[in-house]
């Protein structure tokens, strides 16, 4: 019986571990900001992202983030500013910290997606609910990343999880409106 105990335990902690496992392959960076960890492989892919983003709203920000090729501590509050939006769209809070993880292209993150997921399918981003990551590529767009963070959101309020149709719902709302 003693055996057996012993068993489970290496079991559990083989689990255990393969949640560590989980983390992709490759160097990543970290930035922060007040809501996110913002992870990136690839400096350019973290300048092109924040530069996409920042262009619609800080026009002046976009500009010295394109010609530095950086993005200074400063300019990631446009994430912080896309995240409160969303929640005032959908008259939520929180103030957990979420990961942003972003991929370099398309191909990366849809790799990513089938690793995870283990099936393929085109998905322009996504939330990883296992670790509380969007994941996007470096050229995802307001909206997308909007709905991924309304799915973020609904995520960490409910208890339990509503249906998929309203998290889709209410991401789809969001989307159309950031």
């Amino acid at each position: 019986m003693k055996l057996c105990g012993v068993t489970i335990l290496v079991v559990a902690m083989a689990l255990a571990f393969s949640v560590k496992a989980e983390e992709p392959a490759g160097t990543w960076q970290l930035v922060e900001s007040k809501y996110f960890r913002i992870y990136y492989q690839d400096a350019p892919d973290l300048v092109r992202l924040t530069y996409r983003l920042t262009r619609g709203k800080h026009k002046e920000s976009a500009q010295r983030i394109k010609k530095s090729r950086t993005v200074p501590p400063e300019e990631l509050k446009i994430y912080d500013e896309l995240y409160e939006d969303t929640m005032r769209l959908l008259g939520m809070r929180s103030s957990e910290r979420l990961a942003i993880r972003i991929y370099p292209d398309y191909e990366a993150l849809a790799r990513e997606y089938e690793r995870l997921a283990r099936k393929k399918d085109p998905v322009l981003a996504f939330y990883n609910q296992r670790n509380d990551s969007i994941c996007v590529d470096a050229s995802a767009t307001r909206s997308v990343i909007g709905h991924e963070m309304a799915h973020a959101l609904t995520d960490k309020l409910f208890m339990p999880d509503p249906p998929l149709e309203v998290q889709e719902l209410l991401a789809g709302y969001v989307q159309t409106r950031i």
